[in-house]
């Protein structure tokens, strides 16, 4: 994924820990006055984690690009982790048996490559409407999103998507296991996409439309009209060829000589 998302409101991710929780209880939020929801959210600014520590749910302010300790401060070098090998690199996987969490957005933001080589962006959400529950790696206050090779219905927009936890019940199995081994993260919900503005592929672009669906723009070629190539107008290569005509013997442009009798001959020359 591209390192933009639609960080859900406060009301949603309390909402989607009390889900994972099992409803039994508020999860607590120490730090609830950091967080802030932003319709273009990206690395170096805050996301909703929820997580489990001692069997307990609780909602974390992280922000989002992972800093280990001692690391240096730039939150773009690991704002997200391939979960295919996130359990055995040396930056993750203390961090895959004791760092896990899931972070919940409303949706993601990839591009495409659109009329004249200009990048379309698009918003990826549930179908359902539900928010999205990503799989994420966190320390120091800071997190990582999990991605995953893309499902076939979106391999058209990128290679890569977020690790999406089918309901509230498969994201508390991955905060409660502690094993080493890779986790079976199940099979993604159906998702839905639509273009958006491009106003919004500038990182400060906040306006709340940022992920509201427009029209698709129409290439550029379809308002030039088609060339006889395009239309088969013309003989392609290796048809037969009509010969030209032949061309007509050149006709001799010299006046013919005077026929007798004509008025020339009877005039003669007068002597000097």
């Amino acid at each position: 994924m591209c390192g933009r998302a639609r960080a859900a409101a406060a009301e949603t991710v309390q909402n989607a820990a009390r889900a994972v929780g099992g409803g039994r209880s508020e999860p607590q939020w120490d730090d609830a006055d950091r967080y802030k929801a932003r319709p273009n959210a990206h690395p170096g600014q805050s996301l909703g984690s929820i997580v489990a520590e001692s069997g307990v749910v609780r909602v974390c302010t992280d922000t989002w690009g992972l800093i280990p300790k001692g690391g240096g401060g730039d939150h773009f070098k690991m704002f997200n982790a391939r979960s295919e090998t996130a359990f055995v690199l040396r930056s993750f996987r203390e961090l895959y048996r004791n760092g896990r969490a899931v972070v919940v957005l409303d949706g993601f933001y990839e591009w495409t490559e659109g009329a004249l080589k200009e990048k379309q962006p698009h918003y990826a959400h549930r179908a359902d409407g539900e928010p999205l529950l990503v799989a994420a790696l966190r320390a120091n206050g800071t997190c990582t999103l999990l991605t995953r090779e893309v499902v076939p219905s979106l391999s058209w927009l990128h290679d890569r998507m977020p690790v999406i936890f089918e309901d509230a019940e498969k994201a508390r199995a991955w905060l409660d296991d502690r094993s080493s081994e890779p986790f079976d993260f199940g099979s993604p919900p159906d998702l839905a996409t639509h273009p958006v503005t491009k106003k919004m592929s500038k990182m400060n672009y906040q306006e709340d439309d940022a992920s509201d669906p427009i029209k698709e723009p129409k290439k550029l070629t379809a308002f030039f009209k088609p060339t006889p190539a395009q239309t088969g107008a013309t003989k392609r290569r290796g048809q037969p060829q009509t010969p030209p005509p032949a061309k007509r013997p050149a006709e001799n442009k010299q006046s013919p000589p005077a026929a007798k009798g004509t008025i020339t001959a009877f005039f003669e020359p007068t002597p000097d």
